[in-house]
């Protein structure tokens, strides 16, 4: 038994699917999978049962897992200790956000970290939460702040706070702020809108199915940025977290509405590896990252609720 084979394995639990788990890892499934089937061969029990939905842990694949959990982080914090002591004990943090909270506190995060953070490089990554969810998982990351959930075993989440989204489209006269607009006025326009899978689109799929109207998706967009193109040239309107657009806003291009009832919402999750380690100036990062969500809060005004 080695390191190596503890990681594999400890992925394909996670994942819970021996393709997923290949291609995270970057190798082939044959090696993979002839990776977990020597550590069987090791310990004379079978560690996952295999069937038409993935793998799952056995008890002793379960007992494994949970002793190669403890194992990895330990590894990980000798490498991050080492590698500190080689770079004159500069802790290297690898933090991942999304798209919107960039717009309103990227700037703010990275002055405060300038500011108080001595002794720690602060390298940001700016991707869609799903995206964030992978690189997490594939170790390019140490930490993220998304806002999808997941199921996963090897991550753990916090939720920090909750979202109201709005309605966004391009400014017409007579717009004014503060509007509100109902669900079945914001179905009668064409909308812009991620895919199936995206967290906001299957919310309002599911809102209009509900209210018995479908939804006009008249473009649909993998891409924030075309979702706010599509919107200032007022080819269609969007259902968008208010940091999306909110120098548009500001400028006058775009007109918000609280949807009534606020049907749409998401929640900011803090979500990190089960196997990662404390950072060594983890107190003073927690910090930084509770002062950010308290600037967040402060941008989103009553759109946001702090959560416990």
């Amino acid at each position: 038994m080695n390191d190596r084979q503890l990681r594999y394995f400890s992925k394909v639990v996670e994942v819970g699917n021996m393709t997923r788990a290949a291609a995270m890892l970057n190798v082939a499934q044959p090696a993979l999978g002839l990776q977990i089937r020597q550590l069987e061969e090791e310990f004379g029990v079978s560690l996952l049962d295999r069937h038409s939905r993935g793998v799952e842990a056995t008890p002793e694949g379960t007992l494994l897992y949970n002793h190669a959990v403890e194992i990895l982080a330990r590894f990980e914090q000798a490498e991050k200790e080492l590698r500190a002591a080689a770079e004159n004990a500069v802790e290297v943090i690898a933090l991942g956000i999304t798209h919107s909270i960039m717009r309103l506190v990227g700037q703010d995060l990275l002055q405060a970290a300038r500011q108080n953070l001595d002794g720690v490089r602060l390298s940001l990554t700016e991707e869609p939460s799903l995206t964030l969810l992978r690189e997490l998982e594939a170790g390019h990351v140490d930490l993220i702040l998304t806002y999808t959930p997941t199921t996963s075993s090897g991550l753990v989440q916090v939720p920090l706070q909750e979202e109201e989204l709005l309605f966004a489209r391009r400014r017409r006269d007579g717009d004014t702020s503060g509007e509100v607009i109902t669900l079945s006025a914001l179905l009668e326009h064409s909308l812009v809108l991620a895919g199936e899978r995206d967290p906001i689109r299957r919310m309002v799929d599911e809102a209009a199915s509900a209210a018995g109207t479908p939804a006009d998706i008249h473009y649909e967009v993998q891409s924030l940025m075309a979702t706010r193109q599509t919107v200032l040239n007022g080819d269609a309107a969007s259902i968008l977290p208010y940091g999306v657009v909110a120098d548009e806003v500001s400028q006058g291009l775009v007109s918000v509405f609280q949807i009534e009832g606020a049907p749409f919402r998401r929640t900011l999750y803090m979500t990190r590896s089960i196997r990662s380690s404390c950072f060594r100036n983890e107190e003073r990062i927690m910090r930084l990252l509770r002062c950010v969500i308290r600037q967040l809060e402060v941008e989103l005004g009553d759109l946001a609720r702090k959560l416990p």
